[in-house]
């Protein structure tokens, strides 16, 4: 009798470890982000949504779980705008309020819309063209990747009078008839800085390729207080396409 009883308590704690030994059968996740709306952005490389890139395990797969998982934030290429300056902005320096449109990432809906921006950019005195302001962190948004950055790139119109050299020079073309070459005369213009100046040419003799340095009446030159570039004067000699014999007997006695 007690036989029996023992050996149906061994039956019994047998079947109740092989059954905590069981392990359930588990089902594998898919790992996914926070789905949102896709834009054109997207569809130039920018996936909408975070990325994921594939965990790194090490030794068996089953048996080891990935360490940690990284987010990749990708700096997405700049906005580059042209902001065009006269020389007379670029003499004094100035400050220029400048439109711009990039995509924004609505913080509530998750769509990727158009939206206009104002940028204030200040123009110091001096600068040349190809000179850059950049605002970091202003420009096209992503999810996934980190706003670019907002390039303004100074241009120089062309100036009815000056011409600005390679340096902070200014350069000044003028014609002059071949009568006031040989006679005397005087040139009357504007400087850059505004103001009237009239320079007599009495005891010059102007030949061609003559040139006048005006010093210190050019460009202003950059990271300086007051410091300016040259005037250059260059001439252009206006010859007459005909002389009468009276003309030319006159030129003779005096030459």
């Amino acid at each position: 009798m007690f036989g029996n009883v023992d050996s149906l308590v061994g039956n019994m704690r047998r079947q109740m470890f092989y059954k905590n030994q069981q392990q359930p059968h588990m089902k594998r996740e898919e790992m996914k982000g926070v789905p949102i709306q896709r834009s054109a952005s997207a569809r130039r490389g920018c996936t909408n949504g975070y990325y994921y890139p594939t965990p790194t395990t090490t030794g068996s797969p089953i048996n080891r779980a990935p360490r940690s998982t990284t987010l990749f934030r990708r700096k997405l290429p700049p906005i580059e705008i042209t902001v065009e300056c006269t020389l007379e902005e670029l003499f004094r320096g100035c400050v220029k309020e400048v439109s711009y449109t990039r995509n924004v990432i609505d913080r509530r809906s998750g769509y990727t819309e158009l939206r206009e921006e104002v940028q204030m950019v200040i123009i110091k005195r001096g600068w040349k063209k190809g000179t850059t302001v950049t605002f970091e962190g202003r420009g096209n948004e992503c999810s996934g990747g980190t706003p670019s950055d907002v390039v303004f790139i100074i241009s120089e119109k062309d100036h009815p009078i000056f011409k600005r050299a390679d340096s902070n020079d200014l350069v000044l073309k003028v014609k002059v008839p071949l009568v006031d070459v040989l006679t005397g005369w005087t040139l009357n213009f504007r400087l850059i800085s505004g103001e009237n100046v009239s320079h007599p040419f009495a005891d010059e003799i102007i030949f061609p390729g003559y040139q006048k340095v005006i010093e210190g009446q050019g460009m202003s030159v950059a990271n300086s207080k007051d410091k300016r570039g040259n005037l250059i004067i260059k001439f252009e000699i206006v010859f007459p396409r005909k002389l009468n014999k009276e003309q030319i007997m006159m030129l003779k006695a005096v030459l």
